[in-house]
C-alpha cells in the first residue's frame, strides 16, 4: 500500500510540473499562444515537461501491476474504465470552452470533437483538440503491446521482450527503421516504459537481477537519445536554449526514485487518504488544464494581477480536476467497469450452457 501511496505522488509531482510548464513557459513562448509572460517562474519551472517521462515511468510500473494474474478482459475492461470516462469529459469541457471563448487562438469543429472522442483519432489524421492529449495515444499503444502478451501468453517471457525493446529503441536513433515498427513500439519513448516495467519486476521479486540491470542501462541510454533530440526540438520550438545537464540531472533523479521504489526505501504511514486524492485528481488535472488554462489566462489578465490569475487557475483546474475524480472516475468508471464485467459474466455463462 505505500507503494501505491508513493506513486500517486510522484505522479501529482509530474503533473503539476506539466501543468506549470505550459502556465509559465510554454504557453507564452509558443507563437504567444498565452498573451503575457511570467519571465521569473517559467525560468524555474522550463524543465516541467519532464512531468510527461516521469508519467510513462509510473505508468509501466502501475500497468504490469494491475495486470498480473488478471484475466485478459479484467485487464481490457480496468484500461477502458480508466481512461475514458474523465477523457470525454475533459474533451467535452475543452471543446465547449473553445467554442464559446476561444477567440482567434483557439477553434474546434464539431466532426474534430466527435472524432477525438475515440482518443485514436490520431490514426484518422485529425488533430487533438487539446495539444496534450498526444500522450494518450502513446499509453494506448503501451496497453496494446500488454495486451498481447497477455493474448498470446507471453508475460513470463516479458524480460526477454524488454530486453529485445530496450535494443530497438536505441537503434531506433541510429539507423532507420521501419515507420509501422516505430509506430507500434512507441520507440522514441518506450524507454520510459520499459523503466517502469523493470523497477516493478524488481519491487515484485524483492530484487533486482543482473537482466534487470542491463535493460535498464539500456533504456537509460535510450532515455538519454530520445532528450538529446527531444530538446533539440523544444529548443527551435520555443527559440530557447535548455541545458542538457540539468535535464540529465532530472533523468538520473528519475531513477534513483525508482531505484527507493523498488527497495522500499520510502515507506508512508500517515492517512492515506489524502495521497490517493492528490493521485486521483491527477489525470483530469492532465486533460483539463492546458487550453482551458490558457483560455482563462487570455480573458482576464488584462482584468487582474498575473501571479493571482497563474495561482487561482491552478487552484480551480485541481478543484475541477477533484469534482472529476469523484463524479466521474470514481462513480460512473465504477459503474461502467461493473456494467461491462457483468456483461462478459453473461455471456461466459451463455457459452457454458
Amino acid at each position: 500500500m505505500n507503494r501505491i501511496i508513493l506513486l500517486d505522488l510522484l505522479r501529482f509531482f509530474a503533473a503539476l510540473s506539466v501543468v506549470l510548464f505550459h502556465y509559465t513557459f510554454a504557453g507564452y513562448m509558443s507563437n504567444n499562444t498565452i498573451m503575457f509572460d511570467i519571465q521569473y517562474i517559467g525560468s524555474i519551472f522550463q524543465y516541467g515537461s519532464m512531468g510527461v517521462e516521469l508519467f510513462f515511468m509510473v505508468s509501466g510500473f502501475v500497468i504490469l501491476l494491475s495486470s498480473e494474474n488478471k484475466p485478459i478482459l479484467y485487464f481490457v475492461t480496468s484500461r477502458i474504465t480508466r481512461l475514458y470516462p474523465a477523457y470525454w469529459v475533459g474533451v467535452t469541457l475543452t471543446a465547449i470552452v473553445i467554442a464559446i471563448y476561444g477567440g482567434e487562438k483557439f477553434s474546434v469543429t464539431t466532426y474534430q470533437y466527435l472524432v477525438n472522442l475515440t482518443m485514436i483519432n490520431e490514426m484518422f489524421h485529425v488533430q487533438n483538440i487539446d495539444g496534450v492529449y498526444w500522450t494518450l495515444f502513446v499509453e494506448i499503444r503501451f496497453y496494446l503491446l500488454i495486451f498481447l502478451l497477455m493474448l498470446f501468453r507471453q508475460m513470463k517471457y516479458l524480460k526477454f521482450y524488454l530486453l529485445v525493446w530496450a535494443l530497438i529503441s536505441i537503434l531506433y536513433h541510429i539507423v532507420t527503421l521501419p515507420s509501422l515498427l516505430n509506430f507500434f513500439l512507441i520507440s522514441n519513448v518506450a524507454p520510459f516504459f520499459i523503466a517502469g516495467a523493470v523497477f516493478y519486476m524488481a519491487y515484485r521479486n524483492n530484487k533486482f537481477s543482473f537482466l534487470d540491470y542491463l535493460i535498464l542501462f539500456l533504456s537509460f541510454i535510450a532515455s538519454i537519445m530520445y532528450l538529446n533530440k527531444h530538446i533539440s526540438h523544444m529548443s527551435e520550438v520555443f527559440n530557447h536554449q535548455f541545458n542538457m545537464s540539468i535535464i540529465f540531472s532530472i533523468l538520473i533523479s528519475f531513477y534513483f526514485i525508482f531505484f527507493a521504489v523498488s527497495n522500499n526505501v520510502f515507506l508512508i504511514n500517515k492517512d492515506k487518504k489524502i495521497y490517493n486524492v492528490m493521485g486521483g485528481v491527477t489525470y483530469p488535472l492532465y486533460l483539463i488544464h492546458s487550453y482551458i488554462g490558457y483560455i482563462i489566462f487570455n480573458n482576464l489578465y488584462a482584468l487582474m494581477n498575473k501571479y493571482v490569475l497563474l495561482l487561482s487557475t491552478v487552484l480551480l483546474m485541481i478543484l475541477f480536476s477533484y469534482i472529476i475524480h469523484i463524479f466521474i472516475e470514481k462513480k460512473l468508471g465504477k459503474y461502467m467497469k461493473k456494467q461491462i464485467l457483468q456483461f462478459i459474466d453473461r455471456l461466459a455463462f451463455r457459452d457454458k450452457h
